[in-house]
């Protein structure tokens, strides 16, 4: 269990590799939540951790999801087919394509092709609007003894959102906060990393959004990508020092018309190298990128709309 005193636990969802993307399970005097739930083949994983715990399907209260990208979402439609009494608590700009999936479907397959979208994220089921709850900014969800506050936290996505835990102090932060690979961490050290994937990623109000979430005081931040940060202030150090430098790179790949993102995708191979070897990593230069190769791709092509939006205002 990932914080055995605040009964918080994390399943793998197996999604790419192991350590990758989870889900995490809050239970509290007999009321459950999960917070994401990645694809829908993490539904075996899911329910033989409940199976493990003696939850039962009906004791599930809320299924939180922090964006509606397939890593986080994708799933979220089979997971409340099984649990009778679930509420999905998404940001209202997400709810739509909660219900309605086909847009958020065409999207994906125009990202990562439709081969890799059945391959990876299974199938997306709709879910009945009545069972969908939009989540105001500061909103409130009682579990037993905590409370769960949501908070909109745009940056990586116009509809991102992340959950504040009253018993942990802590913060589920979706893709708001970075991520952070166990194999990167060193003596305990860990690497943190933003992640900008496309569409919408915009900067500045990442940044701001960081600093919303500080405006809690968090004791922990629990990232889906991939487990927990007891040192919220050094996370948020090395967030802003990689942004910084994800801009240059993203300056130094502009041609004068457009981002060159097959350049940037070779600057950021090298960066993530250059930073894991100054990390102290064990890995290889191979290893390193193999790594973060999906990181390099999707983050090149989201730096690559944010900055040729930026150029064209």
């Amino acid at each position: 269990m990932i914080d055995r005193e605040n009964n918080i636990d994390i399943i793998d969802s197996g999604l790419i590799r192991t350590n990758f993307a989870g889900t995490y399970l809050l239970e509290s005097k007999k009321e459950v939540a999960l917070v994401e739930v990645s694809t829908s083949h993490a539904k075996s994983q899911i329910l033989r951790t409940l199976q493990s715990r003696n939850i039962k399907l009906e004791q599930i209260k809320y299924l939180f999801i922090t964006h509606i990208h397939l890593d986080h979402a994708g799933g979220a439609g089979t997971m409340m087919e099984l649990f009778p009494n679930a509420k999905l608590i998404v940001h209202p700009s997400g709810s739509k394509h909660m219900i309605d999936p086909s847009k958020l479907i065409a999207g994906a397959n125009a990202v990562y092709g439709e081969d890799i979208v059945r391959k990876d994220y299974g199938t997306i089921v709709p879910i009945s609007s009545s069972r969908v709850i939009e989540a105001k900014d500061g909103e409130e969800f009682n579990l037993g003894d905590r409370v769960l506050t949501t908070i909109h936290t745009p940056g990586h996505a116009r509809h991102h959102m992340s959950i504040y835990d009253s018993k942990s102090q802590g913060i589920f932060t979706g893709d708001s906060f970075g991520l952070s690979y166990p194999e990167m961490t060193v003596n305990g050290n860990k690497f943190y990393q933003p992640t900008t994937t496309p569409t919408a990623f915009e900067m500045d109000k990442m940044i701001a959004s960081i600093d919303k979430m500080l405006n809690f005081k968090p004791k922990k931040l629990f990232f889906t990508h991939y487990g927990v940060s007891s040192n919220p202030l050094e996370t948020k150090k090395q967030i802003i020092q990689r942004l910084s430098q994800y801009e240059k790179l993203t300056k130094e790949s502009w041609d004068g018309t457009i981002t060159d993102v097959k350049k940037l995708e070779d600057k950021l191979s090298d960066y993530y190298v250059k930073e894991g070897i100054n990390h102290g990593v064990s890995l290889n230069r191979n290893k390193i990128r193999t790594l973060f190769n999906i990181d390099i791709k999707l983050n090149a092509m989201g730096l690559s709309l944010w900055y040729n939006r930026l150029m064209s205002t």
